[in-house]
């Protein structure tokens, strides 16, 4: 099936009734679109049509469940848009949302804990918004260095006290804990902008990820990969893991392109179309815990596309774009999106964490039972819930215990979990929710051990279960 007008340049996201809403973008007449439409497994039906045409706007889940449209062109040479609307998938319409307080295109929209924060794009003039007086010298082009937080309840926004080290469009912001988010993927008049972290008091560089512009972004709870892209030049074929703390490469030997786009699923991160040396790309990959796989190819190369997974993960809904003529399409392809065992149906028997396949690169770290029995307590326990986060301080394996190397970037997701409480009380083991059955337990860490890519997953996951309940000082439904 397809898309009653053919587009790319557009945008899509997953509603909360598992249907993906298409918004806006450019024909193949160059005409920017106001129409919105929307997709299911079973076919497409045309949405509500915007106040105005869009493209380089953003879509935003918001907490009740509508979908903040905010910003854009509404012609390719005119200028960008304060204004943004809000979609309510209940009742089917579109209502006036609040005026951003710069207009901007190709931007970023994202949320930091309650705070909904637009940052960076391509502004209406070179003046900024600057009520602060502390701005850097405003892009010559409009590029803005500006962020601004939206205030959804009372519909106003604000101009905040902190900027971006430049002018950028195209970049990607994603929050890491209720106090920290970063930057990556930006464009300046010059080129790839450098990723930034906000500390809680200003963005300053980091450490590790070299500029590249049109990378593909995945992010996982607090782990960010920046995917392949393009840096001087050179169409790259790496990936940097960010560890919390900066970015750390990862030689992976992915198919080189730009503007593939990356979703994250229960089997690893799939990443689809975009461009590369020949043209628009039909590769579909899936990062694996130590390798890169290759799935079948798109029927139609694409980029400039969108790519959604639907509520249950099964089905990944490859959507419009440039087709490899440089005409916007209106093809749908639909992706089985592999399962938790797809990994042990490669090589026959798994993945080897201490495997060397070429091309392939891994950041390890010994991870062993006490260690995740004490990230596992303080995942689900009273004492995780403080915004301050650090690094587990576990005590190395004892000797002859059940241990595994793991994913150095996986272990710092499970680790970063554990707050400042070192030593927990008997008031905060007592607030901890009442643990599984043991061997549903077990066969949950199973499970995500042997997603991690450890070989000795069920005797590792059944002595953490031990260790889980001597550290809990409970009885497990079902055990003695």
């Amino acid at each position: 099936y397809a898309l009653g007008t053919a587009r790319a340049e557009h945008q899509a996201i997953l509603l909360p009734t598992g249907e993906v809403f298409v918004v806006g973008g450019v024909d193949s007449q160059g005409q920017v679109l106001a129409s919105t439409e929307i997709v299911n497994v079973e076919g497409v039906r045309p949405g509500p049509t915007l106040s105005m045409p869009r493209t380089g706007h953003t879509l935003t889940l918001l907490p009740d469940g509508n979908i903040l449209i905010a910003g854009g062109i509404s012609s390719l040479d005119g200028p960008p848009t304060q204004s943004t609307e809000i979609f309510d998938p209940e009742f089917g319409d579109l209502n006036e949302g609040p005026q951003l307080a710069d207009a901007r295109a190709y931007h970023t929209t994202f949320y930091v804990g309650e705070a909904l924060i637009v940052a960076g794009g391509q502004g209406a003039t070179a003046a900024v918004a600057d009520p602060f007086g502390t701005a850097p010298p405003a892009s010559a082009s409009g590029l803005l260095d500006t962020l601004e937080r939206v205030d959804m309840a009372n519909r106003v926004t604000e101009i905040l006290p902190v900027f971006l080290s430049m002018p950028q469009k195209n970049l990607v912001g994603v929050a890491i804990s209720p106090l920290q988010f970063v930057f990556v993927g930006g464009q300046t008049e010059t080129g790839p902008a450098p990723a930034e972290i906000f500390d809680g008091t200003g963005l300053i560089p980091l450490a590790g990820l070299p500029p590249r512009s049109g990378a593909a972004i995945a992010q996982n709870n607090n782990t960010v990969v920046v995917l392949s892209g393009e840096s001087e030049g050179v169409l790259r074929d790496d990936l940097e893991v960010f560890d919390g703390f900066s970015f750390q490469p990862q030689a992976f030997g992915l198919h080189p392109r730009q503007g593939a786009i990356a979703a994250v699923s229960s089997a690893g991160i799939l990443i689809v179309g975009g461009i590369d040396a020949v043209g628009p790309s039909e590769v579909v990959e899936i990062l694996l815990p130590s390798q890169v796989a290759q799935l079948a190819p798109l029927a139609q190369p694409r980029h400039a596309h969108t790519f959604t997974l639907g509520a249950a993960q099964q089905v990944g809904f490859v959507i419009g774009g440039y087709d490899s003529e440089r005409v916007p399409t209106d093809s749908i392809e639909l992706i089985q999106v592999p399962g938790l065992d797809f990994a042990s149906t490669l090589g026959g028997g798994g993945l080897d964490p201490n495997a060397t396949t070429p091309g392939a690169g891994r950041l390890e770290a010994a991870v062993d039972a006490k260690t995740l029995a004490g990230i596992l307590r303080a995942a689900s326990g009273a004492d995780c819930n403080s915004a301050a986060h650090k690094p587990s301080t576990a005590q190395p394996a004892v000797p002859g215990s059940q241990s595994a190397r793991l994913p150095a970037a996986a272990t710092a997701r499970l680790a970063i979990l554990i707050a400042d409480v070192a030593e927990p009380t008997d008031d905060d083991l007592l607030a901890q929710p009442a643990q599984p059955a043991a061997s549903e337990l077990i066969d949950r860490l199973e499970r995500a051990l042997t997603v991690l890519g450890a070989a000795n997953a069920r005797d590792l996951a059944t002595e953490t279960r031990t260790q889980l309940q001597s550290l809990c000082a409970i009885k497990f439904p079902g055990s003695s």
